[in-house]
């Protein structure tokens, strides 16, 4: 069995905070990161480099 997927680097503005995680659909996973999909997600507590 092959499970597939991608590891993700992401910096914020100020480039001091790294945060990666793992993504089996990287497209639709940016969008969320991008988009706030989730109350407590990356993108409300910081801002992301576009």
């Amino acid at each position: 069995m092959t499970i597939g997927g991608v590891v993700y680097i992401l910096i914020n503005h100020g480039h001091s905070t790294l945060y990666t995680s793992f993504a089996s659909n990287i497209v639709k996973r940016l969008y969320e990161h991008r988009n706030g999909a989730y109350k407590k997600a990356l993108r409300l507590n910081m801002r992301l480099i576009n």
